[in-house]
């Protein structure tokens, strides 16, 4: 899990005062800041393979993987435009909101 990383990097390199100068407090939060993307990044990625099946949310998994957040981005902006919507639950009576 992320957590213990977190805090082991909090405890041993503090976030705070910022030491730019110091490679090794930089190395550790750089390696850490990349954990925490890919943490998130794997959540949305099951979003994303779960809403758009294993062969396009697999690409679209594997370009927010690569290649950035900007691809997170184009995912949200595509879902909006076709679906109206980032709603993923159904309404009270079970009918999803693009049936």
């Amino acid at each position: 899990s992320f957590i213990p990383l977190l805090l082991r990097t909090l405890l041993a390199q503090p976030l705070l005062p910022f030491r730019l100068d110091d490679a090794e407090w930089s190395s550790t939060w750089l390696l850490t800041t990349v954990a925490d993307y890919y943490v998130s990044t794997l959540c949305l990625c099951g979003v994303i393979v779960a809403t758009d099946g294993w062969r396009v949310g697999g690409l679209w998994a594997a370009l927010c993987c690569v290649l950035g957040s900007a691809f997170a981005c184009l995912w949200v902006v595509r879902r909006l435009l076709q679906r109206g919507t980032l709603r993923l639950a159904g309404s009270a009576d079970g009918a999803f909101a693009y049936d």
